[in-house]
């Protein structure tokens, strides 16, 4: 059994996407012979002004440990937040943080939280790697250091590059920008130096790291589906109503327009009691100016929008219920999404529209899972085929590949995460006599 350290600042019950990559680990590292302790913080814990009892505290997760730092906010926090909202000191801050390399001024407490957890495990404890979770970038130089002081086999494991926007189409920064890009990338080469491995969720993003980084070794390990939570063939789709589907934030800079005029032209060329059986749902959007962008976009029959964070347990049940499942460009290249991954385990017929031209429209167009367009009328056009077969059949057709699906679950990832840190640890044992 390999006893693994992993690090990584949200893990449930912190309900975001960020958790979903450890919690994949915490659930299927187990089936290869890998015990995981989770080093996260305490989200069920209110953060205190100071320091109360121990440090950290430690409970259990079927095969996995878990350690929970406290959450504190002392003086020192407050003070870097409030210095951080006014404008004329935040920017001189900024830069000052940078060259010290800390690069996330809200979470420096918590930050020192977890280095404090993990000197007191390591003092206790033994592990035969470290996997650090990024962002936050700080988990890096935790990374480094049980390098340095334990020897540790470390491996870095990037759910986000260590600055997206450069990976955004046209991207210009400007001269602030580029100073403080320049710092970030100093320190991740410094603290990747000493790493053994890196992994990153998508081909072009490991390749991006890997060019400016120069890790030892590199490797694709998407974020997954978990099988056990959806599953398209256990639930049928609504027979009631043909529903379109967008789960999770929307962003400023994503272009709607394009799913709005496909959607305006396949709702206009129905018959009147056709439009009844419609539902355009988007759910947990966030943002109040797509929000409005969407409802002043779209027809006015049986949309439904809320901005509110959807519970992930009826948010997964209502992709099942989907006919349609929509997603749209970011603008970032090489980004598979972690929505774009649970869709494809719900085994619904998606639509991107806008297309990135890049792995979210492989992967749909390879995988048979649906279209991958910028223009509204072939979209119109797949809308209206997928609501005739559904109107026919009571689902609509879908052409999917199997193995495509599978290389977007979390226990097919998991597993070549596993083979990875197996083969990383056992360059470091020495060999049996």
């Amino acid at each position: 059994m390999i006893r693994l350290l992993v690090i990584s600042y949200h893990f449930p019950p912190l309900n975001v996407i960020s958790s979903y990559r450890p919690e994949g680990y915490a659930k299927y590292l187990p089936q290869h012979g890998i015990h995981p302790t989770i080093v996260t913080m305490d989200w069920g814990d209110t953060p205190t002004p100071k320091l109360v009892g121990p440090p950290c505290s430690t409970d259990g997760l079927g095969n996995t440990t878990v350690v929970r730092a406290k959450r504190t906010r002392g003086w020192l926090q407050r003070w870097i937040d409030g210095a951080m909202r006014i404008p004329v000191i935040a920017g001189g801050m900024t830069l000052l943080f940078h060259m010290f390399g800390q690069f996330n001024t809200h979470i420096i407490e918590e930050h020192r939280a977890l280095a404090r957890c993990l000197r007191r495990l390591l003092g206790k404890e033994e592990f035969d790697a470290v996997v650090c979770i990024v962002s936050p970038d700080e988990h890096l130089r935790l990374g480094a250091w049980c390098k340095r002081r334990y020897g540790l086999p470390f491996i870095a494991d990037y759910r986000d590059t260590y600055d997206n926007r450069s990976l955004m189409s046209g991207h210009r920064p400007g001269l602030r920008h580029r100073i403080l890009l320049a710092l970030r990338e100093h320190y991740h080469k410094k603290w990747t130096s000493r790493a053994d491995l890196l992994a990153s969720v998508s081909a072009p993003w490991t390749t991006f790291l890997a060019e400016r980084l120069r890790p030892a070794q590199a490797l694709e390990v998407r974020n997954g589906f978990d099988p056990e939570l959806i599953d398209g063939s256990a639930v049928p789709p609504d027979r009631q109503r043909f529903v379109l589907l967008y789960s999770g934030r929307l962003f400023p800079d994503q272009d709607l327009r394009p799913f709005l005029k496909a959607a305006t032209l396949f709702v206009e060329g129905l018959m009147p009691e056709e439009r009844d059986l419609i539902s355009i749902e988007f759910h947990g959007v966030r943002d109040e100016g797509q929000a409005r962008a969407v409802r002043d976009g779209l027809p006015s029959c049986a949309r439904t929008i809320t901005v509110h964070r959807i519970p992930r347990e009826r948010i997964l049940e209502r992709l099942c219920a989907s006919s349609i499942l929509l997603i749209f460009d970011y603008g970032i290249r090489g980004v598979y999404s972690g929505k774009l991954m649970e869709y494809a385990g719900a085994d619904r017929n998606i639509l991107l529209i806008p297309s990135d031209h890049g792995v979210m429209a492989d992967l749909i167009t390879d995988g048979r899972l649906g279209l991958a367009t910028d223009e509204p009328m072939e979209a119109a056009r797949f809308l209206l085929a997928r609501f005739n077969e559904w109107k026919a059949d009571g689902k609509a057709r879908t052409y999917s590949d199997p193995d495509v699906i599978r290389a977007c679950s979390q226990p097919h990832n998991v597993g070549l995460m596993a083979d990875a840190i197996r083969k990383v640890v056992l360059r470091r044992r020495p060999a049996d006599p």
